[in-house]
């Protein structure tokens, strides 16, 4: 887990309930310039390993998402499997197109103008990746020609050129992204 200095609530919290048998490593950075560097941080522990991402303040239900999210990486053979569920706030999310087979053919991150979409909200992915995310942001820190903070979206649709990214579907699924106070505002009244 790569976090914040001062996001020590996070550490608390999953002391108070560790899963079992689930071992957590922690890397505890100063900044980072976005979610990309934030995971690129973890290189040296992870690049030899699958990885399984997801974001701390979006809540997903079922709880079987990423383990879903997990066999689908494992049964393709993939280099990547996005959790894809509708959304009514595509501009909050990297908005994907998917192939008959389930393969991801384009992603756009947060795009403008859209009333409903599927969106991937979390990932799993091979050392192929791992690599790959490494690489982007070695080139990208040399010149990027993105006028916008790097969403990793704009990675993964990078990607689809030389990786298979294929989507794990659950259109019964839900999520919220309690990162805004209106968003955590619907939280607490759907709880």
């Amino acid at each position: 887990m790569v976090i914040r200095t001062g996001k020590w609530d996070i550490l608390r919290c999953l002391a108070e309930s560790p899963v079992s048998g689930v071992d957590v490593s922690y890397i505890v950075i100063q900044d980072s310039a976005g979610v990309p560097w934030t995971l690129d941080k973890a290189f040296n522990f992870v690049n030899d390993s699958d990885v399984v991402m997801g974001f701390p303040d979006i809540l997903i239900e079922p709880s079987t998402f990423y383990r879903d999210v997990v066999a689908e990486l494992r049964a393709k053979k993939s280099d990547v499997a996005l959790g894809i569920m509708p959304t009514d706030s595509p501009g909050k999310a990297d908005v994907v197109e998917i192939a008959n087979d389930g393969k991801v053919v384009h992603i756009w991150p947060k795009p403008d103008g859209l009333s409903t979409a599927r969106a991937w909200i979390a990932a799993a992915w091979r050392p192929s990746f791992t690599e790959y995310l490494h690489e982007y942001l070695a080139v990208s820190a040399i010149g990027s020609t993105i006028e916008r903070e790097l969403y990793l979206g704009d990675i993964l649709a990078a990607a689809l050129t030389e990786l298979d990214v294929y989507a794990v579907e659950c259109d019964e699924g839900h999520f919220i992204d309690i990162g805004t106070p209106e968003d955590f505002a619907r939280a607490v009244v759907d709880t």
